[in-house]
């Protein structure tokens, strides 16, 4: 008996230390023009929960890539640099 205790508590912390967790992407998006004061401004995105961290990781990424992006078309045919970086955070 004590030995089917001790099995069931040893499976039940597996499967709690595996669940998923939720995480945060933080952005900060720097943009700058000759003859003004540089700009920054930040952006936290939530990922969707229960992601896994590779998964979480690449939508970090794209979150990067995308901020970047929108933000050049506000600025287009500028001579602004924008310079977008993500990091991915546990919470």
């Amino acid at each position: 008996m004590k030995k089917h205790i001790l099995l069931a508590i040893f499976f039940s912390s597996v499967l709690l230390s595996s669940c998923k967790k939720s995480y945060t992407c933080a952005c900060t998006t720097n943009i700058t023009e000759p003859g003004y004061v540089p700009y920054q401004t930040a952006t936290v995105e939530e990922v969707k929960k229960n992601t896994s961290k590779k998964k979480a990781t690449q939508t970090c990424n794209n979150t990067a890539k995308q901020i970047q992006a929108n933000t050049r078309l506000l600025f287009e045919g500028s001579d602004v640099d924008i310079k977008t970086s993500c990091a991915l955070q546990e919470k």
